[in-house]
């Protein structure tokens, strides 16, 4: 990217976010972040990035940060919820006002990348990975809103050059939600879910923001969705070891039946509800945890835009250990 483009992102003050904006900080342009008014902004402290706190319900508000804008990441979403209304709401209505206040300027947007996640298609066994061109086959509502999401956006794609991204699971400094898992490990328990070992891909942080960066600079990509994981897969038993092994430990390996684990998940929404909080865990967490894999292929992130993995699953879960440990989570 040359001088003085102009990048949106929304989203910018979260973990996936707060890396992506490191990477873009690497390049000379201006770089503006979306944020809530009550929005946390420590990943963002000391960062020359431009805040904006009208958040993505003020249509009007989105078209004037969208002023001479090339490039717009749309990461902001709700992964959590008590109803299917609130992911609909935070994943496809949110959406859809910043479609409509980037037609507004869709003179200058070169690209808009919209992030999705590997859930739109659904589980699948160790054998038969996803790839883009399965159909949607979410289990989740989480995964349903962003069918829900990918559609809208495709209503989209003949009057913007919109591209979206299906990240796995995420590791990386700043990760909170596999670093439950590990917290888990560093007291001496290795959680599986069921008798037969369940398997997940797993991309690195430092790939996915530089997989964002590519596939915005490439017109191929414009109207197309991407699965995006490292080429390795693992199971969460030997995610288990190498975390056990970075860490010291020796734990035990708690295998739990899946009737167990979709209780826990019913128990948790119910006490969720009761407290007016979606829990980071609930039934449909459950119903997503006791599919036998969630992998998929990367060959089109490949072909098009050259999409490369350059840290192996052990290493980047490791490095995301050394910075817990730094930063007093562990």
């Amino acid at each position: 990217m040359s001088n003085k483009l102009k990048i949106v992102l929304t989203g910018g003050n979260g973990f996936l976010g707060s890396h992506l904006v490191d990477r873009l900080l690497l390049e000379s342009i201006e770089i503006h972040c979306i944020v809530r008014p009550t929005s946390n902004l420590k990943w963002l402290e000391g960062k020359d990035v431009k805040i904006h706190t009208c958040g993505l319900t003020d249509v009007d508000a989105l078209i004037k940060v969208f002023d001479k804008a090339d490039y717009i990441f749309h990461l902001a979403g709700t992964v959590a919820a008590l109803k299917y209304e609130d992911y609909y709401y935070g994943n496809v209505e949110l959406t859809k006002n910043i479609l409509e206040a980037a037609l507004v300027r869709k003179a200058t947007i070169k690209k808009i990348v919209v992030t999705s996640s590997l859930a739109v298609g659904g589980p699948c066994t160790k054998d038969t990975p996803l790839d883009e061109s399965g159909p949607f086959n979410a289990v989740s509502l989480y995964g349903k809103a962003k069918v829900a999401q990918e559609k809208v956006c495709a209503q989209y794609f003949a009057r913007l050059p919109i591209t979206i991204a299906r990240p796995s699971v995420i590791s990386g400094s700043r990760e909170v939600e596999l670093f439950e898992f590990i917290k888990t490990v560093e007291h001496g328990l290795v959680p599986l879910v069921g008798f037969n070992d369940k398997y997940l891909s797993i991309i690195n942080v430092k790939d996915l923001v530089e997989a964002f960066y590519q596939m915005a600079l490439v017109e191929k990509t414009n109207g197309q969705a991407y699965y995006l994981s490292a080429e390795e897969l693992v199971s969460w038993k030997e995610l288990g070891k190498i975390c056990a092994n970075k860490l010291g430990k020796n734990p035990v390996y708690l295998r739990l039946p899946h009737f167990l684990i979709r209780l826990a998940g019913k128990m948790a929404g119910f006490f969720g509800k009761l407290q007016g909080k979606a829990p980071t865990f609930d039934y449909e967490k459950a119903k997503e945890g006791v599919q036998e894999a969630w992998i998929c292929k990367v060959d089109k992130a490949k072909k098009d835009f050259g999409f490369k993995q350059t840290v192996l699953i052990k290493d980047g879960v490791e490095d995301a250990i050394d910075w817990y440990k730094k930063n007093k989570w562990l």
